[in-house]
């Protein structure tokens, strides 16, 4: 079908040719009959008549032209006129659609803002609540908002439990595992660890307060034969240290400037810690990167040590270093970890059956 388009396009075309050329020869031959047949009368009343008809015609040709120029300029203007008239009122929706995409936008910052807003504020307040009030409930608590923030790595963080660099480390972890579901109810796991080894365990649930708890803590110790270890646990400054080592963990959660970048696993001293990153020292960046620390080998059951000591700054005091150095020989590298079942999982303050089953601290 589409092949007979052109054809007949140009017949129509050629017809329309012929139309124009057979009216000029009518017209012309009209013009002519009155002066070569004689019942037309005399030639002078012929060509009296014949230019006035040509006066006329020309006259009327004259006011076409002007009328269809004036024809042409209205619908010209009108046609601007509506196109302006288009143009308007489709830039004023699409102005309209950017001040709704705009509400949108401010509004989503808003949102945003807000939500930044109320995690520090939670975060703060779960800081000034430990601090009025040391209790299962406010350990978990601040635990909870650390676990929001993915600021401590695995949901477990070691401090010491004294003030003296060489202190026992015990790690504290807030969350579910096969021993939870053993125990039957949620519990705050505190951990004396030795080379990464877990030799000491109190689960503490709810209904134990703190006095109770540490003193629990002690005897499990004494009972576990350290009790050197168990001399040097101050219970009082291993909660002081969980607190400062959270409230870092947390706040360098908080902007691409705050210290420390990495999560954290263990606080060995103020201002020093562990994280996923390396060993990092505030406002001196990473002195250990990670991929100094020894890793598992593939049965995941002895580690790598390094053959070379690591180099020491000039700044830190060689027993500090010392210290440091075999902390960091009882990590592995990020990314290893060993199979044990199913890996725990801290609660966040969406997961935490604190609030959910009733769980209470014990005032």
């Amino acid at each position: 079908m589409s092949s007979t388009t052109p054809s007949d396009s140009s017949v129509r075309l050629v017809f329309r040719w012929w139309v124009i050329i057979l009216v000029a020869i009518v017209g012309v031959l009209c013009l002519v009959a009155p002066f070569l047949y004689d019942p037309f009368g005399s030639w002078q009343v012929i060509t009296s008549s014949t230019l006035t008809n040509v006066g006329t015609t020309m006259t009327f040709a004259a006011v076409l032209f002007f009328l269809e120029r004036a024809f042409v300029r209205r619908v010209a203007g009108q046609a601007r006129q509506q196109a302006q008239e288009v143009v308007v009122e489709a830039t004023a929706d699409l102005r309209e659609e950017n001040r709704r995409l705009s509400a949108k936008l401010s509004d989503l910052s808003d949102l945003l803002e807000g939500a930044d807003l109320r995690r520090e504020q939670a975060r703060e307040q779960a800081i000034e609540d430990f601090e009025n009030e040391v209790s299962f409930d406010t350990v978990a608590r601040l635990l909870e908002t650390a676990n929001d923030l993915n600021a401590i790595r695995h949901g477990t963080i070691t401090v010491p439990a004294a003030a003296d660099i060489h202190a026992p480390r015990v790690s504290i972890f807030w969350g579910r595992s096969y021993r939870q579901s053993a125990l039957g109810e949620p519990a705050v796991e505190l951990a004396l660890r030795n080379d990464r080894r877990q030799i000491v365990r109190l689960d503490w649930t709810a209904e134990v307060p703190v006095q109770e708890a540490a003193r629990e803590f002690d005897r499990r110790t004494r009972a576990a034969g350290l009790l050197a270890e168990a001399d040097a646990i101050d219970f009082k400054v291993l909660l002081v240290n969980f607190r400062n080592a959270v409230s870092a963990a947390t706040e360098g959660r908080s902007s691409s400037e705050a210290w420390p970048n990495g999560r954290v696993t263990e606080w060995l001293t103020d201002d020093w810690a562990v994280t996923d990153q390396g060993v990092e020292v505030r406002d001196r960046g990473v002195v250990i990167p990670v991929d100094e620390f020894p890793s598992l080998d593939v049965r995941g059951q002895s580690r790598r040590r390094k053959t070379h000591p690591h180099q020491r700054p000039d700044w830190v005091d060689d027993d500090f270093w010392t210290v440091v150095t075999t902390i960091v020989d009882a990590h592995h590298a990020r990314g290893s970890r060993p199979s044990s079942g199913y890996a725990p999982t801290p609660y966040t303050s969406q997961t935490t059956p604190r609030l959910s089953k009733g769980v209470e601290s014990s005032q």
